[in-house]
């Protein structure tokens, strides 16, 4: 079952993975996949951004034009004071229309959402999408993926995959979103 923003204001608010530095973060190998395939003078728009460690990240390596969403109010105060030259919207993804830009990451959200297909099939043809999805199982995952031909199987029909691997615990794709679906 999706969770609502008070069960994420509640986990960004207590759990010391979300308040530690972006490379002691278990996310961080996942990031380092991200970084390697974007542009830096292109505009990110980092769907369901958290904290803000990734953008923090991504501010230490010259990535001049970010915008992050995320539902949860205690994550985009935590991102806005952790980089505060960058754009924060709080917003749910289910609902807000998506700004325009090159690259949409979607660093270990989807698994959160049911209405995950929705989600990405707002990203516009030709865009870039990088992403990352758990190959393990969470109180907050609506679904889970056991190997590759899982993630192949849900998101092929919209990217055309250009990296598709494992990371650690985690499944990394990147590609471009396709015209049709």
């Amino acid at each position: 079952m999706e969770q609502n923003s008070k069960y994420y204001d509640e986990v960004y608010r207590y759990s010391e993975d979300y308040k530690v530095h972006y490379r002691r973060s278990p996310y961080y190998p996942i990031w380092n996949v991200f970084v390697k395939n974007m542009n830096p003078k292109m505009r990110i728009v980092d769907l369901g951004c958290g904290p803000g460690q990734f953008a923090k990240y991504l501010r230490d390596e010259s990535f001049q034009d970010y915008i992050g969403i995320d539902f949860s109010h205690v994550a985009i105060d935590m991102a806005k004071k952790l980089v505060p030259d960058y754009t924060f919207i709080c917003a749910d993804l289910n609902t807000c229309p998506l700004p325009d830009a090159d690259y949409y990451v979607l660093s270990e959200v989807l698994e959160h959402l049911e209405k995950d297909i929705a989600l990405i099939q707002k990203i516009p043809f030709g865009k870039k999408v990088v992403a990352s999805v758990p190959c393990f199982d969470n109180p907050a995952h609506v679904r889970t993926f056991k190997n590759i031909n899982d993630v192949t199987k849900r998101y092929g029909k919209y990217v055309v995959f250009d990296v598709l691997g494992q990371v650690g615990l985690f499944f990394v794709f990147s590609g471009e979103m396709k015209r049709e679906f």
